[in-house]
Formats: C-alpha cells, structure tokens, sequence
C-alpha cells in the first residue's frame, strides 16, 4: 500500500491515568524500535481530559457510564475480576467514533504493549472494508465466541439462540481496521449491545466479537507471519522466533 497524506494513518491508544506510565512505555518504542513517524492518537477519559503530551494528539471522550441494572449485571459476571477492577476498558469503544476517519487507517494497540521491529509491515495487511485482528483462540482454536460470554446466565442461552457463538474471535489488544467500516451511529450501536447483552467475560473484547463477527461479518483474522517475522501475537512461543509486537514478554494466564 501507498500512502499519499499525512492523514492515511495513525496509531491509537486508550488510557487513563492509572496505565499513562504504561502509555509512555509503548509511544517511546514506536519511536525507537518501532520507527514510526506518523500520527499517534492517545484517547483519554474524565481524569485525563487536560492532558496535553507534546507529539501526540490527545482526545477526550466522556466515560462510559452503564445504567444501574446493566451496572447490576456486568458486577455478577463469572470472570477474572476485570469487570469490576478494569471497567475502563470499555472506553475502547470510542476508537469507532466518527473522529477516526480524518485517517483512512487506524492501529489501535494496548498501552504497554512490547515492540520489538519496525512496526511498518503491520500497515501491509490493511484491507478495505475490514477489521483484521489476531485470533484469541490461537494456535489450537479450541476457544469459541461463546466462552467469551457467562454461560451460567440465561442471557447466554438467548444470545446462542440468536447468532452463532461457535465461532472462532479475535482478540482487542490490536485492531487493525479500514475506517469507512465506521458509520455515524457505529459506536452507539455498540453502546447499545453492551447494555443489552452485559455478560461478556472480557468487557469490550466480547461485544467487539459479536458486532463485528456475528453482526457485520468483517473480520479478517491477521496473518501470523511473513516469511520469518512474525507480526504479533499475544506472547512470544518461541523464543528463536522474531516478533514484531508481543502483549507480554511471556505466557501470561489464561483469562478465565
């Protein structure tokens, strides 16, 4: 792919104040490591709404707020804490506001997330009309959509009545996505399955499976490696592989 503008590309990250350090961690390697130039956009909340951080753009979004009885309902979730300890995640739904499509291209990737390469290769798999993202399941693909949502509530039973949930899913620690899949009432709809389905186990990352999968069917799962470089995945499993970007330098525990 060519890039003709400025405006063809840009990084994306979101966090608030509690991972900033995380944040700088990530925006130094893309510059180092990463060698990467062009825009970076850090997505903040309500305790971050002033920040100003010199070479990056930063954008404020109001937090997500859930009414009471979702509140209810995401707080019971049998999951590993993170619907009550990490509910910022669910800011990462802003990254499908219509402010992205000043650029055509958008990386969003995890604060803290390690770099290893020049990062440009990633911008090779962009497809038009698309989202591409690493399969959660890999490598066996045993996991399916529907373990990312609390199978003890009777919602789920409705949910496996409605889409098919036995399906393999991506994981949301980076999102590699054509921004004309983003329509002006594309994060309101998302909003709107938060509410109505509240038993994801993985905050954001269910809701983005079942809208983009089940809903729109635009993921494409991201290619695992070109010749001998691997572009990312969730750890390194070899460490006489090179990787571009890894989540953790290591196995990390299972989500559940």
């Amino acid at each position: 792919l060519i890039f003709n503008s400025k405006m063809s590309r840009c990084i994306v990250l979101v966090c608030n104040k509690k991972y900033l350090s995380q944040f700088e961690y990530t925006y130094n390697l893309l510059q180092t490591t990463g060698k990467y130039n062009d825009d970076i956009v850090l997505v903040v909340g309500d305790d971050l709404k002033d920040l100003k951080y010199e070479g990056v753009i930063v954008k404020y979004f109001k937090n997500i707020s859930f009414p009471e009885n979702v509140i209810q309902q995401m707080n019971d979730v049998n999951t590993d804490g993170r619907n009550l300890t990490k509910r910022f995640q669910w800011h990462k739904l802003h990254i499908f506001q219509s402010y992205f499509k000043q650029w055509k291209w958008v990386l969003y990737i995890d604060c803290g997330m390690k770099i290893y390469e020049d990062i440009s290769p990633f911008f090779s798999l962009c497809t038009n009309q698309k989202i591409v993202a690493h399969s959660d399941a890999y490598p066996t693909f045993e996991w399916k959509l529907k373990l990312q949502f609390d199978w003890d509530k009777q919602l789920h039973q409705t949910m496996c009545n409605r889409f098919n949930l036995n399906c393999n899913y991506f994981q949301t620690g980076m999102l590699l996505y054509d921004t004309d899949i983003i329509y002006p009432n594309t994060f309101h709809d998302l909003y709107e399955l938060s509410c109505k389905y509240p038993i994801s186990r993985t905050n954001e990352q269910g809701i983005l499976c079942l809208y983009f999968i089940c809903i729109k069917d635009i993921w494409k799962e991201m290619k695992i490696k070109n010749n001998d470089l691997y572009f990312y995945d969730c750890f390194k499993r070899n460490n006489d592989n090179s990787y571009i970007m890894t989540k953790h330098h290591c196995k990390a525990n299972s989500y559940f």
